[in-house]
């Protein structure tokens, strides 16, 4: 009998693909199946996974003629699996000795729908290293080792901002998959988000193990490291609608929408939101079709407009550090300052100005709001800041705000999820 099914999508690593296989098939859990999805990788991936299934018997190779993503590789290796259970791992990337005999048994003695775990880190350089030296490997928080509902693990989870959706972290059961609903939007990144939502709310028992069993690989040009940022929205804004429909479906289906539920779906909002830009396009290959093709026309807000009563909950922590303030600038003019400004209006305040530091090459508004440069602009007392840019330009805005006499400003980082950080800077 097949234990586990590791399914792995497979494309353009060669070099760390051997490494990957072998952390699988050396497990002191034996019986077990590696389902490799060649994705129509371009080196020379097929012959070394052709290589490994005349070596090993465990290993069944599925050769795609053309590239879909890995959301497409991970549904259909999902679906021929024969294993009981099923784990998701990344072919750069690879788990530590012992992991699938400990998943398996922790599943087995508790009879479990899924597992969540932690991760280590491998950076292929010190440059890699530094640069994403605070990447979460753990949680948070302490959580008592015993059996929880998915949507109490998950509420658990949002709570004390332990959330991830790295399908790498997580261990399920595959008959439990089947039924729960769960499945990789096809043809975009980002793919995970809607599974890792959809199937945590419908498992009925899980738990969290404080190990880590699955290391990442930090390399250039990966999904982690690389800049793809059209496509960016495409696979948000997919995970997004399908959060809806799902949502949907488990009301009509008398089941409560958790506060967890409601927050994700607006963190998906947001991150449509910030990643989206013109000429995008709201379609993915494998057909799906958002209703309009350019988000301000097509007014996402009418799909959560029932959500506006959760905005005011989930932002008061946040915004109730600016309420007593006579008034609110925005410094920056890209689009984690359009997404800071509709934030900012959804929480029934108004942004007077956006400050930018050169008029050369921005507008002279921006969503209807005056664009100012540094040198020209006047900041009366009893004034907040936002500070809607990228972390590594903070510290030298700050300096700047400072010499313009600002005493307060927030940091928005770039998922525009909080807390935001109010700092007396004068």
């Amino acid at each position: 009998m097949v234990k586990v099914s590791v399914i792995i999508p497979v494309y353009g690593t060669e070099k760390w693909v051997g490494e990957c296989l072998d952390s699988v098939l050396s497990q002191t859990l034996k019986e077990i199946e590696v389902i490799c999805i060649d994705d129509a990788s371009p080196d020379r991936c097929p012959e070394i996974l052709d290589d490994y299934a005349t070596r090993d018997s465990r290993v069944k190779v599925i050769h795609f003629p053309q590239n879909h993503l890995q959301g497409y590789g991970r549904n259909r290796g999902t679906e021929t699996a024969s294993g009981k259970y099923i784990y998701y791992l990344d072919s750069d990337d690879f788990i530590v000795p012992g992991t699938l005999k400990e998943l398996y048994e922790a599943a087995e003695a508790d009879d479990l729908d899924g597992i969540f775990f932690d991760s280590s880190v491998s950076y292929e350089n010190e440059e890699l290293g530094a640069e994403f030296s605070g990447y979460e490997t753990g949680r948070n928080c302490v959580y008592e080792d015993r059996v929880y509902s998915g949507a109490e693990l998950f509420e658990a989870f949002v709570e004390n901002d332990d959330w991830n959706v790295y399908v790498q972290r997580q261990f399920w059961k595959k008959s439990f998959l089947q039924s729960s609903g769960a499945f990789f939007p096809e043809g975009v990144i980002h793919e995970d988000e809607f599974f890792s939502h959809a199937a945590i709310l419908a498992a009925e028992r899980v738990r969290y193990i404080n190990k880590a069993y699955f290391v990442r690989r930090f390399r250039e040009d990966s999904a982690t490291t690389g800049k793809i940022p059209k496509r960016d929205f495409k696979g948000y804004f997919r995970s997004l609608c399908e959060m809806l429909r799902l949502a949907e479906l488990r009301r009509d289906m008398g089941l409560e929408t958790t506060m967890a539920e409601k927050n994700n779906i607006l963190h998906l909002y947001e991150l449509s939101l910030i990643s989206y830009s013109e000429g995008s396009g709201i379609e993915s290959p494998d057909g799906w079709v958002a209703d309009e093709t350019d988000l301000e026309v097509f007014n996402i807000f009418k799909y959560i407009s029932r959500y506006d009563d959760y905005y005011a909950a989930k932002n008061a922590p946040i915004w109730r550090k600016i309420d007593g303030f006579d008034h609110i600038y925005v410094y920056g003019a890209g689009k984690l300052a359009r997404a800071a400004i509709r934030r900012i209006n959804l929480a029934n305040h108004k942004v007077e100005k956006v400050i930018v530091k050169s008029r050369a090459g921005n507008p002279g508004s921006l969503m209807g709001i005056e664009v100012i440069a540094l040198e020209d602009v006047d900041i009366p007392e009893s004034t907040a800041i936002v500070a809607a840019l990228s972390e590594k330009y903070h510290r030298e805005v700050s300096e700047a705000l400072k010499n313009k006499g600002a005493v307060y400003f927030l940091y928005a980082h770039a998922k525009l999820s909080g807390p935001f950080g109010l700092e007396r800077v004068k």
